[in-house]
């Protein structure tokens, strides 16, 4: 990775994250229509699997933990494994090595990953109690 790159990676990134946060946690997207329509929704009337996370995250950001579960409880539930997965993606292209544990099989966590998305999917848009309070 040449300088320049590294320098882009070093300080384009983070700061890039840092100022979606940072607007995310001023403009509540329920509120201000900065984010573009979720497609999905558009055109079937069905959520899709982040349907509400940028809402979950404004909460998030807010404090509101119980508000972001109920705005898209999946994304809320493996934000924090997505964040330690993506840091240590990033400082193993900044460093050139290994820094976090990372698991040896992730085969078996995917198919698991994998399963309970399309269970969430499925259960989200069902008319039923639970479909509604997994509905975003």
């Amino acid at each position: 990775m040449d300088p320049g790159q590294r320098r882009l990676l070093l300080w384009g990134l983070p700061a890039g994250v840092l100022l979606g946060g940072l607007l995310l946690a001023v403009l509540d997207p329920s509120v201000v229509r900065w984010l573009p329509d979720c497609p999905v929704r558009t055109l079937t009337g069905l959520d899709c699997l982040a349907c509400g996370a940028s809402r979950a995250l404004h909460a998030l950001l807010g404090g509101q933990v119980g508000q972001a579960l109920d705005r898209n409880l999946l994304f809320v539930l493996l934000l924090p494994a997505g964040l330690y997965l993506a840091l240590g993606a990033w400082l193993r292209a900044l460093l050139g090595r290994t820094v976090l544990p990372r698991p040896r099989r992730l085969g078996p966590w995917l198919a698991v990953l994998g399963g309970l998305a399309l269970l969430f999917l499925v259960l989200r848009n069902l008319p039923f109690p639970l479909g509604r309070y997994l509905a975003s």
